[in-house]
């Protein structure tokens, strides 16, 4: 339990359960509020791919727009 929660469900953008059907999401999703992933290569293929639709889906193309989104204040 020493790790972080992103190391430990293998999802190092902390990708919250949303009902997306990521290729990889583990059919065991013991966290509950983050999706665990079955490798690393998952995990990191689900954050590129949601970092692309920042772009293309709400056209965020600056840091602060990014990371807004990303761990909107509310939140952190």
């Amino acid at each position: 339990m020493g790790e972080p929660r992103g190391i430990r469900n293998i999802n190092p953008g902390n990708l919250r359960l949303n009902g997306i059907p990521w290729q990889g999401k583990s059919a065991n999703q013991t966290d509950g509020t983050f999706i665990v992933f079955d490798s690393a290569h998952y995990g990191i293929r689900a954050m590129a791919r949601t970092l692309g639709n920042y772009f293309t889906l709400h056209g965020l193309d600056t840091v602060a727009g990014i990371i807004g989104r990303w761990a909107p204040s509310v939140e952190n």
